[in-house]
């Protein structure tokens, strides 16, 4: 039985997660396809539907994004009628919520979304995933606002 060899990583931090985020995203992307949604957006609204209502400021910080990224998301959700934005008292305040259509699709897409994260975990290994938790959640600590803010206006 030939074995697939594993390839080297950059020894970069950066560099190396950036690497693996890119390819576990396009197998996230495309196993979510068929129900119309890409991996971010399947977070975004995965995100809204947990907090019910969320503001636009309370999913940046959520998801660690700069808030232009976020906001631009929130634009092609909202174009699909997944999400409206809410009135509040604040007006500076945007807070939105998953529509009745925007139910569905998460709906249509949790089987995707459970088949693709068991083939992962079955790959990575459990095991090796639990133990990734903390040393991972670690380094998201170290996205301050300024920050994220700042990873926006980079290309």
């Amino acid at each position: 039985m030939d074995t697939v060899p594993v390839p080297t990583l950059p020894t970069c931090v950066c560099a190396a997660l950036r690497q693996v985020t890119r390819a576990v995203t396009q197998i996230y992307d495309e196993a979510l396809e068929p129900s119309g949604l890409r991996a971010m957006q399947y977070s975004i609204l995965m995100t809204i539907r947990g907090h019910g209502e969320i503001t636009v400021t309370g999913i940046s910080k959520y998801l660690k994004m700069d808030q232009t990224t976020v906001t631009r998301s929130l634009q092609i959700l909202e174009r699909n009628q997944w999400i409206r934005h809410i009135a509040t008292p604040d007006r500076r305040t945007r807070t939105v919520r998953l529509t009745p259509k925007g139910m569905a699709v998460v709906k249509k897409a949790e089987p995707l979304w459970k088949s693709v994260q068991d083939r992962t975990l079955a790959t990575l290994g459990a095991d090796a995933w639990a133990a990734a938790q903390s040393p991972l959640a670690r380094l998201a600590t170290l996205a301050t606002p300024a920050n994220i803010e700042n990873e926006g206006s980079q290309a």
